[in-house]
């Protein structure tokens, strides 16, 4: 220890500062080991105490630790700026760790979690250290997480993990043990390295996990077919496809059939993908848009658009082609207007008069429809 070195029995400090210390071991500013107790409940350690190796505001090799007012701030070291945790308990309820630097090959700006245990409750901070260039408040080596013994209203922690999180395997960062955590909790601790990563609650424990995907779709149409591929980086799709929309014609394919007049949509998503509303059909005659579906005869086109991309089916429906009328009577001498034909048929000529009488005399009539 630079300043203090804490070997056995106590060592309170209340006010004042320790600063401007160099250590060539761990502990710039003070170092506790073996039965060591280190209480700090106010005053500051602070401005360039520096350690050679770990710890430059304190080092731990063992003993306790207890932190519930003060700061430790703008120290730096080889390998740890602030607090460096390597045996013993780092029991911390309040004040701040913040602004610590390490330079060296290890992270751990702020506190560095190697071995022991670092606990925490009440509104503390440790926010605004680094290594290096990069944001590096408190530093878990792999296995290592931190104790929360009670609520954390207001605390601000910056966690980064050894061991790099991956979409299946998130990483552990803090326990509740006989503490229940709580989504206010996990509000109170923010990854290191900003949203590539996320702090999520679980069965009382707070994980850092790689935020699910978000897949930001582009659309290409053929024919009519429109297929969406993810361009969002980290895509795991297969050839990043995640799926397509189809435009099916109707069934309505003949005047008067009685079946369903509407074209329908078929979507095939690839497994686990939702994707995104197609929207509506839109109709069209020879190019001339149609505020409903068509019902008469006649070629048609049906289309959806996502995007600006349109995909579109060509579709036809024939004219009906009904049975002649049968079984008609009429009376010799009289006009064939007088006979009543089945609705759609016209006779060709209604002022022929019918002059012969028996089952073969023929007359023509015309089906509009």
């Amino acid at each position: 220890g630079g300043g203090v070195f804490v070997n056995g029995g106590t060592f309170n400090l209340y006010g004042g500062s320790i600063s401007d210390n160099r250590a060539t071991g761990n502990g710039g500013g003070v170092f506790v080991t073996n039965v060591g107790e280190f209480n700090m409940s106010g005053g500051s350690i602070t401005d360039t105490n520096y350690s050679e190796k770990f710890g430059g505001g304190v080092g731990m090799g063992g003993g306790t630790f207890n932190m519930t007012s003060g700061s430790i701030s703008n120290n730096k070291a080889l390998h740890n700026g602030g607090v460096f945790v390597n045996g013993g308990t780092f029991t911390m309820s309040g004040g701040c760790i913040t602004d610590n630097k390490a330079i060296g090959g290890y992270d751990g700006g702020g506190v560095f979690v190697r071995n022991g245990t670092f606990t925490v409750s009440g509104a503390v901070e440790i926010t605004g250290n680094k290594w290096h260039a990069d944001v590096n408040n408190v530093s878990l080596s792999d296995g290592k997480a931190i104790s929360v013994t009670g609520a954390l209203g207001g605390a601000k922690i910056g966690v980064t993990t050894e061991k790099t999180p991956k979409s299946n395997a998130p990483i552990t960062i803090a326990n509740g043990d006989t503490y229940t955590l709580t989504e206010t909790d996990r509000d109170c601790f923010t990854p290191d390295k900003g949203s590539a990563y996320q702090v999520n609650l679980s069965s009382n424990t707070l994980v850092l996990a790689v935020p699910p995907h978000v897949h930001s779709w582009r659309y290409t149409a053929s024919g009519d077919t429109i297929t969406a591929k993810c361009t969002a980086k980290g895509c795991t799709l297969n050839n990043k496809t995640g799926g397509s929309y189809t435009i099916v014609k109707p069934l309505h394919e003949v005047y008067g059939d009685g079946k369903k007049v509407d074209a329908t949509i078929t979507v095939a998503a690839a497994e686990g993908v939702t994707l995104p509303n197609a929207g509506s059909i839109t109709y069209a005659k020879g190019g001339t848009a149609l505020d409903t579906a068509p019902v008469d005869a006649g070629e048609y086109t049906a289309s959806i658009t996502l995007d600006g991309v349109t995909a579109t089916v060509t579709f036809e429906i024939a004219k009906a082609v009904p049975n002649a009328p049968s079984g008609l009577t009429g009376s010799v001498g009289k006009a064939l207007s007088t006979v009543t034909l089945p609705a759609g048929w016209t006779w060709v000529d209604g002022e022929a008069v019918m002059n012969t009488a028996g089952d073969a005399v023929v007359f023509r009539a015309n089906y509009g429809g």
